[in-house]
């Protein structure tokens, strides 16, 4: 197995809970500036209305962002979400197969700042968002 391949799989392994895994989250690759995820639109990340909810975006964006920080920060310390900004240009419905690319702009020793992109199957654009994550110490 690769290195990456051997990463991914652990941080799978370690997402297996909680929003990441209600989301149903699947990380697919990481790279020196990019991480890479798919989810399924269930229905429990539904509006009343059938589509996605934006809501669901926003946590898609923050945790996919919040893994990428984890890979980037130094020992004894961790990423803390502090802002997320959102543009949602397209809608997503029931059992679609949605991709998540978080590219980081800028990684400093108390900030990191995020670009995530959520396509469709067809690379149509659903969803852009800025995450900003706080890097704090690792409270013992």
């Amino acid at each position: 197995m690769s290195l990456e391949k051997s990463i991914v799989a652990e941080i799978n392994r370690r997402c297996a809970c909680g929003m990441i895994k209600a989301l149903g989250l699947e990380f697919t690759t990481v790279a020196d500036t990019t991480i890479s995820a798919r989810f399924q639109v269930t229905e429990s990340l539904l509006t009343p209305m059938g589509l996605l909810h934006g809501g669901a975006s926003l946590a898609v964006a923050e945790s996919v962002a919040g893994v990428g920080s984890i890979l980037k920060c130094e020992a004894g310390t961790m990423p803390v979400g502090s802002q997320v900004v959102a543009n949602h240009v397209s809608s997503a419905r029931l059992g679609q197969i949605l991709s998540v690319t978080g590219t980081v702009l800028h990684i400093g020793k108390k900030t990191h700042l995020w670009n995530i992109d959520i396509v469709n199957e067809s690379g149509a654009l659903v969803s852009t968002l800025r995450v900003t994550n706080h890097i704090v110490p690792v409270e013992k």
